[in-house]
């Protein structure tokens, strides 16, 4: 609706307002240009008047109810644009409302100067259309009356007078006021305006300016504009004190500033009159915004003087409507702490007591973090959206973690779905260890410092349903094993090498807590082969067959070159180098004879002792290490004796010039006794002997090695 006449009845202030609503923040007269017949409805809606119009429109008057402390309300007058009628709407609102035809609207001014003013604007537009007479006459009380041109008196016009004139007073001007002057107004002067002075203005004093004091001239000085304009958001979350270009979700504002006394403020969106408001006479004034519309709005402000002077208009402030909720999302959870870091789900366990919550939202809104109905705390969304908080320690359980998001206007989202989450800082207990042996023909569980010949045997024990087993080998892993649901655990390492290992345990429960390690288990890994080792102390086979070989070969060869010839040639010792090469061409035809056998019983007694060094070393260690000291020291002779044999072999006469100068030297006095027993007992013990050696070389791992030297010899 265009061309709302309001007038303030304190000031008689004048202002026009196009729309549907219109904002009174003081005592008014609203003057609507419809017919009386184009209102469907009056409805009182607190201390607003609410018209609704038979075209569909609707008319609010905002605090039309308001009564000031004077007992002074706001009334409403509707025009009939094409008659020029005045209808005074009286009881608004009540049930006992009602229509009432005035000739001006000093009827319903409380303040007589206002009131002057304003009869002088109606009746200026009643003259325009040529129907001034319709002003005449007295209040009609029937909500449904009109005018009617059928009257009681006896003159020609339209009026109840008795006069000619077409208005209903009875003077015989024809202006519709008593006083028999021709203007409009109701004083005795002559000239238009509705004072009791001479002059044109409306003022009251003599002069001819329009302003209300006795001079002449006439005040035109322009007043300052407002200043110390506020905007305030009174609404939400975010209240306070808004800046040019802020946003905000109240969507009536309260806006503020200075201005001189009793100087009338219009406040304007763009070109838009959103209302007026009296100044204070401490110069103060303060103004409610009607409901604006969601978007951009510019405020801005002009002062009216009492002398009507127009400021101009103040620098706009730029104010944002938004009553849109932002959304918010569920914040991500991120445990920083060991064993376990990285993204969590929820319903996570987590020994991070302080993990960092993240997420997005609107840039610069600010998002509220709680647990459960807790406030943890808040923080403000980044240019690009991103937020980022650490809380406090959580306590030891569980957590319900969400957001709310708050956008700059004020505007709360609902809350976002909650993280679940568990806090888990208990350590858990370490996990027994079970070594199980499945290789060889002893298998089964070992015991701590066993030897098994398994060099990939199971390990086990129990744990935390889900925990992660770690298996290590001194300090190098192994491997890990995840506890089932029953707690049980197994894990097969990697073949282990030969030797000693110390493995142990450590259990990381889901939370990332991690167990010390547990008691260590010693274990051997031995991979070689016993019956190789016995084997070779098989004295069974050397004994039999190298005693065997030994005594066929027969020292009995040797000694037949032997101590007869010794002997001899002890007892010619000093000759007996040429007994001894006698000796010797015997000798060495025996020698060689004894070579041939000696050579076949050395290959026997080779081929005997490596097999027998794999029989029998288990059967006789001890038994034969007695035999070994005595059949080492015959060993010895023999090995002489073999070397002498081998020798002979070789060149008998070596073994004839040894046995020469050995005869040599113990002929010399004991060419005798040596001779008789040296050669002829040594090569018959030699025989024994060898057998013994046999049995030697075979009795243990020490016999091995003499019978190696008896196999190499």
């Amino acid at each position: 609706m265009k061309n709302i006449n309001v007038t303030v009845k304190e000031t008689g202030v004048e202002y026009t307002v196009d729309g549907n609503q219109i904002n009174l923040n003081t005592q008014s007269v609203v003057l609507l240009h419809v017919k009386r017949e184009d209102i469907s409805s009056y409805t009182r809606q607190g201390n607003d008047l609410v018209l609704k119009l038979h075209n569909g429109h609707t008319v609010t008057i905002k605090n039309f109810f308001v009564v000031d402390e004077h007992g002074q309300h706001s009334d409403l007058v509707l025009m009939d644009d094409e008659t020029g009628a005045l209808w005074w709407l009286e009881g608004a609102g009540t049930d006992g409302a009602h229509y009432s035809l005035i000739s001006d609207l000093s009827e319903v001014i409380a303040t007589g100067g206002a009131g002057q003013s304003i009869a002088g604007w109606i009746m200026a537009g009643a003259a325009l259309l040529g129907i001034a007479a319709m002003f005449a006459g007295t209040s009609n009380k029937d909500h449904h009356s009109s005018v009617s041109e059928s009257d009681s008196d006896a003159d020609s016009d339209s009026d109840s007078d008795s006069d000619t004139d077409s208005d209903s007073d009875s003077d015989s001007d024809s202006d519709s006021d008593s006083d028999s002057d021709s203007d409009s107004d109701s004083d005795s002067d002559s000239d238009s305006d509705s004072d009791s002075d001479s002059d044109s203005d409306s003022d009251g004093d003599s002069d001819a300016d329009s302003d209300s004091d006795s001079d002449s001239d006439s005040d035109t000085e322009l007043p300052t504009a407002a200043e110390n304009i506020t905007v305030n958001d009174n609404v939400g979350p975010i209240t306070g004190v808004l800046h040019s270009g802020d946003v905000t979700d109240d969507t009536t504002p309260e806006i503020k500033g200075t201005a001189e006394a009793g100087a009338t403020i219009t406040i304007y969106d763009g070109d838009t009159v959103l209302g007026t408001v009296v100044v204070d006479e401490n110069g103060n004034w303060s103004f409610t915004l009607p409901e604006l519309s969601e978007g951009t709005h510019n405020l801005s402000t002009t002062v009216t003087d009492k002398a009507g002077n127009v400021s101009e208009r103040s620098p706009a402030f730029e104010l944002t409507i938004d009553t849109t909720a932002p959304a918010a999302s569920a914040p991500q959870v991120t445990d920083d702490v060991a064993e376990h870091t990285g993204p969590l789900q929820s319903g996570d366990l987590t020994n991070d007591t302080t993990p960092t919550l993240s997420g997005t939202a609107e840039a610069g809104a600010t998002v509220t973090i709680y647990d459960g109905d807790t406030v943890l705390g808040t923080v403000i969304a980044g240019v690009d959206g991103r937020w980022s908080f650490t809380p406090e320690a959580l306590a030891e359980g569980s957590h319900s973690l969400s957001t709310t998001v708050t956008d700059k206007a004020g505007n709360v989202s609902e809350r976002s779905p909650a993280f679940e989450l568990t806090v888990d800082t208990t350590v858990v207990p370490v996990s027994d260890l079970q070594v199980t042996d499945n290789a060889g023909e002893e298998t089964g569980i070992l015991n701590n410092g066993s030897v098994t010949d398994d060099d990939t045997p199971t390990l086990s024990g129990t744990a935390e349903a889900g925990a992660t087993v770690t298996i290590y080998d001194g300090d190098t892993v192994l491997g890990t094993a995840i506890a089932g649901e029953d707690g049980r655990w197994s894990f097969t390492p990697g073949a282990l090498a030969e030797g000693s290992h110390s493995l142990s345990t450590t259990v990381t429960d889901k939370a990332g807590n991690v167990s010390e390690r547990s008691p260590i288990f010693e274990l051997t890994v031995d991979l070689s082969d016993d019956s190789d080792s016995d084997s070779d102390s098989d004295s069974d086979s050397d004994s039999d067959s190298d005693s065997d070989s030994d005594s066929d070969s027969d020292s009995d060869s040797d000694s037949d070159s032997d101590s007869d010839s010794d002997s001899d040639s002890d007892s010619d010792s000093d000759s007996d180098s040429d007994s001894d090469s006698d000796s010797d061409s015997d000798s060495d035809s025996d020698s060689d004879s004894d070579s041939d056998s000696d050579s076949d019983s050395d290959s026997d007694s080779d081929s005997d002792s490596d097999s027998d060094s794999d029989s029998d070393s288990d059967s006789d260690s001890d038994s034969d290490s007695d035999s070994d000291s005595d059949s080492d020291s015959d060993s010895d002779s023999d090995s002489d004796s073999d070397s002498d044999s081998d020798s002979d072999s070789d060149s008998d006469s070596d073994s004839d010039s040894d046995s020469d100068s050995d005869s040599d030297s113990d002929s010399d006095s004991d060419s005798d006794s040596d001779s008789d027993s040296d050669s002829d007992s040594d090569s018959d013990s030699d025989s024994d002997s060898d057998s013994d050696s046999d049995s030697d070389s075979d009795s243990d791992s020490d016999s091995d090695s003499d019978s190696d030297s008896d196999s190499d010899s």
